[in-house]
C-alpha cells in the first residue's frame, strides 16, 4: 500500500505555497490590513509546519524498500557525518568572526 505520487506532488506544492506566504514573500500587508495579514502569515506558518510532517510521514510510508543510506555500514557513515558537522560548525564560527559590530546608525 502506498500514497499516490500525484497527491504527494500537489500536497507538496500546497506546502511550498504556505511556507512562501509564511516567509513574507507576498505583499499581504499592502493587500490586507496589518492584523489580517499577520493572521494569514501565522496560519500559513502553522499549516506549513504541519504539512511538512505529513509529507515526511507520507514519503516514508510510501516506500516499499529501504532508502539509499540504509545499507551503508556505520563505520563508513560516522566519519562522513562527523566531517559534515565540523565543516558546518567552522563555517558558522567563521561567519560570526567576520560580522561587523552594529554602528548604531
Amino acid at each position: 500500500m502506498s500514497i499516490d505520487p500525484k497527491i504527494a506532488l500537489w500536497f507538496g506544492v500546497w506546502t511550498w505555497l504556505l511556507l512562501g506566504i509564511a516567509n513574507g514573500s507576498g505583499h499581504l500587508p499592502t493587500t490586507f490590513s496589518k492584523e489580517i495579514a499577520d493572521q494569514i502569515i501565522s496560519w500559513a506558518a502553522f499549516l506549513g509546519w504541519i504539512n511538512t510532517g505529513i509529507l515526511t510521514a507520507a514519503n516514508g510510508y510510501s516506500y516499499n524498500r529501504a532508502g539509499p543510506l540504509a545499507g551503508v555500514p556505520a563505520a563508513v557513515a560516522k566519519p562522513i557525518i562527523i566531517v559534515a558537522i565540523v565543516v558546518w560548525g567552522c563555517s558558522r564560527s567563521a561567519a560570526r568572526l567576520t560580522r561587523r559590530p552594529h554602528s548604531g546608525r
